[in-house]
């Protein structure tokens, strides 16, 4: 009865209690406080509430030793152990290791005391820490790393901002691909993506790898060189601000940062470019989902996307080498009064999507008018403050981007 929302207490309650283990945890003679907090993870998050049902000790795990977010060390002393005792193939002991700490990380944010937006943004890094910590380990156990060879991330995972549920954008570089390490390439896409008895690793995404999902996977160094002065579009340029080198030959690392900077920055950003980068934007709102009651917070008119295209903008105008959309924004605020604003709205939207995806399975960015009130009541807001607080957000961040790019 205490919880914001004791109807979907009751029932994730009843999902964790339908599980041995889970009436042993309920029943155990544990500190009141302990209870209260499980409470409130399950009136906060349907999608969590389902995964620890299905393994109810990672709740005590929380509860107990893990309360804060993990370091690269213990990720790596957990994973050595892993190996070690679950006697797993190499697929599934990723996926397992993978369950187990994205359950932690989303525990420790729904439960630690500390400002919404500090902790949405440590929550963000720690999800993408973990992606990274795995694709470096993927890397090592295929061998990869015996070769001149390097990936990168883009989008949400580029940005250090990955949420629940978001899928990885992966580019891979070589020096000059053999057949060997196409092959290679190919593996680590098949590992990643392979569904198993522990599901898949993560989703991914190639559409904004040079010529999208059918362009080659793993194209040379001289080839981005010719295809980054030839051929690449604006909204490759707004796409590439986000990326960040994850692993591999520190040499040609280098070598491709400096062919990725004179991408975005080389060439001055003009009327011509603003312009593309303003009609890019009101083709993807074709995406928008229109039903009735239903706002769509990413690509819907003000969405996340419009603050992204304004971040973007200004980082090319500026010549700001930062795949983080928070920061960047933050470095660009001091000089471009209205980014303040952008910065406060875009953060605020993705609070809401972050609450949405951890209230029900498989939630995107869409939410219909029972998603915004429990979204409301997550985040501690009345549900007409909160419908108020969200048109307006939208409105304002279209009214913004209206001002810059017409």
């Amino acid at each position: 009865a205490k919880t914001p929302d004791p109807d979907e207490t009751l029932n994730n309650l009843d999902k964790f209690f339908s599980n041995p283990t889970g009436r042993r945890v309920i029943l155990s003679k544990s500190k009141e406080d302990f209870r209260l907090k499980l409470c409130k993870v399950f009136s906060l998050s349907s999608y969590l509430s389902t995964l620890i049902s299905r393994n109810p000790d990672l709740v005590e795990d929380v509860l107990t030793l893990y309360q804060d977010y993990p370091e690269e060390e213990e990720l790596e002393e957990e994973f050595e152990k892993y190996k070690e005792i679950l006697g797993l193939s190499a697929e599934n002991l990723f996926r397992r290791f993978k369950t187990v700490w994205e359950v932690r990380i989303a525990l420790v944010y729904l439960l630690k005391q500390e400002d919404r937006y500090t902790k949405l943004e440590k929550f963000f890094d720690s999800l993408t820490s973990l992606a990274d910590f795995l694709m470096k380990k993927l890397w090592e156990h295929l061998k990869i790393k015996d070769h001149s060879l390097v990936l990168y991330a883009l989008g949400k995972y580029g940005s250090r901002e990955l949420t629940i549920g978001s899928d990885l954008d992966l580019v891979f570089v070589g020096k000059s691909p053999s057949l060997e390490e196409i092959k290679l390439a190919q593996q680590m896409i098949k590992f990643i993506t392979l569904h198993t008895s522990e599901g898949y690793l993560y989703k991914l995404d190639f559409r904004l790898r040079p010529m999208g999902s059918k362009g080659e996977l793993l194209p040379s160094i001289s080839f981005y060189r010719d295809y980054y002065e030839r051929t690449a579009r604006t909204w490759e340029r707004i796409a590439w601000t986000r990326a960040r080198f994850i692993v591999g030959d520190t040499a040609l690392k280098e070598e491709f940062e400096s062919i990725l900077k004179d991408f975005l920055f080389g060439k001055p950003i003009t009327e011509k470019e603003r312009r593309e980068i303003r009609d890019m934007r009101f083709a993807l709102e074709g995406n928008a989902k229109k039903d009735k009651d239903v706002v769509d917070i990413k690509f819907g008119k003000g969405g996340l996307i419009d603050g992204e295209f304004l971040i973007q903008f200004y980082m090319l105008l500026e010549g700001i080498r930062e795949p983080s959309m928070l920061k960047a924004c933050r470095l660009l605020m001091s000089k471009h009064e209205l980014l303040k604003e952008v910065y406060d709205i875009y953060l605020f939207l993705r609070l809401v999507e972050t609450r949405h995806r951890l209230s029900k399975e498989n939630a995107g960015s869409v939410l219909n008018s029972k998603d915004r009130q429990r979204v409301a009541s997550s985040i501690g807001m009345n549900p007409e403050d909160f419908e108020e607080k969200l048109f307006e957000s939208l409105r304002r961040m279209r009214e913004i981007f209206l001002e810059v790019f017409d």
